[in-house]
């Protein structure tokens, strides 16, 4: 009779064992302190909606040219985006550069004997070249004295915009 007492106390202690087992299994599992409660999502919300309303969206396209066909002081090709405004070139050092901006075309200042420019525009910020230029020399078609690269986009907070939205709150 003393071994049945006994032998139920350890299945009682064995089954209290496993349950505790389970019960840290499933805390370690799903560890409730590090839930996110109202108060984060809500605070995560508006940072989402503050960066995508501060926001802009900025295309570089770099490309490459033929410096020897080049002899003016600027250059010509065409324009990858088909805007008119907002464009500005930087050579590879990314010092801006003079340039000019037709829905076809843009000149472009020459950098001493880079090979490498860059081409940026944006849609919704305002990108304003150092200055104009004229006398430029057409370098014809991509492909030949020029290649454009894979065009790249950013999405990047704009000082402008948080402003704007600064003063509209």
């Amino acid at each position: 009779m003393l071994n049945k007492k006994s032998a139920s106390h350890v299945e009682i202690v064995m089954s209290f064992a496993l349950f505790m087992l389970f019960v840290i299994f499933l805390l370690y599992q799903f560890n409730p302190a590090k839930q996110q409660n109202l108060g984060n999502f809500l605070l995560d919300i508006l940072q989402d909606s503050i960066e995508e309303q501060a926001s802009v969206v900025l295309f570089e396209v770099p490309f490459f040219i033929n410096s020897s066909a080049v002899t003016a002081d600027c250059f010509i090709v065409k324009n990858p985006f088909n805007a008119k405004y907002n464009i500005t070139a930087l050579s590879a050092a990314k010092n801006p550069l003079g340039c000019d901006a037709s829905s076809a075309d843009i000149k472009i200042k020459k950098s001493g004997s880079d090979k490498q420019y860059f081409l940026y525009y944006s849609p919704d910020e305002a990108l304003t070249p150092p200055n104009s230029v004229s006398g430029c020399q057409n370098i014809g078609e991509p492909g030949g004295n020029y290649s454009f690269s894979a065009q790249r986009s950013y999405k990047l907070l704009s000082l402008n915009k948080l402003k704007e939205l600064e003063n509209n709150y």
